[in-house]
């Protein structure tokens, strides 16, 4: 980056030597022309695009903050110009440098990509792979909770990592799931916490490396693909109603359409409504708990949903009675001589 403003400077230079005059218009345009040769070398021009692009790393912003520093001072004296227009060439200098990265024209073209430009000389052993995980090094106050952690598929390959990006390659006896689980472990400001990473600050490999990725047990690994499928079931049932709702006038003849829509929508509304039961506590006593406490749920459902009677409350005491049974028969430690159990007479639990 320190190449770049003696570069410029010495163009500048030749470039206000040249003017006949000292009219600043005139020696500014003379500038203008002459800092598109300069950013027509791609090796300058680069350098610059990505200072500044990466001008939030410290080292890097600094460098950038006294190149311009530099060249404004230069400019303002060899050109004797206003603030105005050195604020406009300045202004002119950004955007030619985007234009001249993207191949624009004069004409408003946008010239091809060729093999230089499009494929980059990467050695063979920085290529990625499928599976590859790329973290941020470079963290942004504005991310949320730990690192910014991406899983490469092959749709994203041929690809290398640059110098922003930590690429981690996981090992061949990790399977999906506990990859998986490593991506979310990363994003989760706990492990931001473990590595002790203040925010802005450049994260480097040999701090990643060393980070302790927790792996789950049998258990939690069957709970996290529980937890994926559950996640993929409603989107394949919003897609199936949506082609039921795309189809409706593709039968020969409406009455057709309307039986066919009518069965499947009936199977839709089945299974939402089989979905939703499972949040429902009354359901979930009616078909999971044991018979006794079962049996006196239904009845006091039953007799509660018929308003306010001596029924009702005598049905709700039963039910409480069954509970604070079985929760006595399950909790309480039996003395090994005698048996421990429910002594309600719908209540036939025992544990030796």
């Amino acid at each position: 980056m320190d190449y770049c403003p003696d570069r410029l400077r010495e163009s500048v230079a030749t470039a206000a030597a040249s003017v006949p005059t000292t009219d600043p218009q005139a020696v500014m345009q003379a500038l203008t022309a002459s800092y598109g040769e300069v950013i027509a070398d791609r090796d300058v021009l680069m350098i610059l695009m990505h200072a500044q692009g990466c001008a939030s790393e410290p080292g890097i912003g600094e460098a950038v903050r006294r190149c311009c520093a530099k060249q404004v001072e230069y400019v303002r004296a060899v050109s004797g110009a206003c603030e105005e227009q050195i604020r406009r060439y300045f202004a002119d200098a950004l955007l030619s440098n985007v234009l001249m990265a993207i191949g624009a024209g004069r004409d408003g073209t946008i010239a091809p990509a060729t093999e230089e430009t499009l494929w980059g000389h990467v050695p063979e052993s920085h290529l990625l792979a499928p599976g590859d995980l790329l973290v941020r090094s470079v963290q942004h106050p504005t991310d949320p909770g730990g690192f910014v952690v991406a899983e490469l598929t092959p749709q994203d390959l041929p690809a290398a990592a640059t110098h922003m990006a930590i690429p981690l390659r996981p090992r061949p006896d990790l399977d999906a799931q506990q990859r998986r689980f490593a991506v979310l472990f990363l994003g989760m400001p706990l492990a931001r916490k473990f590595i002790g990473l203040r925010m802005g600050a450049h994260l480097g490999g040999s701090r990643l490396r060393a980070l302790p990725v927790p792996q789950p047990d049998e258990a939690l690994a069957k709970a996290l693909d529980d937890v994926t499928a559950a996640g993929t079931r409603p989107v394949e049932w919003q897609e199936e109603a949506d082609s039921r709702l795309a189809s409706v006038f593709l039968d020969r003849t409406a009455g057709a359409a309307r039986s066919r829509i009518i069965a499947s929508g009936r199977g839709l509304r089945l299974r939402v409504e089989a979905a939703s039961l499972l949040d429902d506590l009354g359901h979930t006593v009616r078909t999971r708990f044991p018979y006794p406490v079962a049996s006196r749920w239904r009845e006091t459902e039953a007799q509660t949903n018929a308003g306010p009677s001596q029924g009702a409350y005598a049905a709700v005491l039963d039910t409480a009675e069954i509970l604070l049974c079985q929760s006595r028969g399950l909790a309480s430690p039996a003395p090994h001589d005698r048996p421990l159990g429910c002594t309600h007479p719908d209540c036939r639990t025992r544990i030796p």
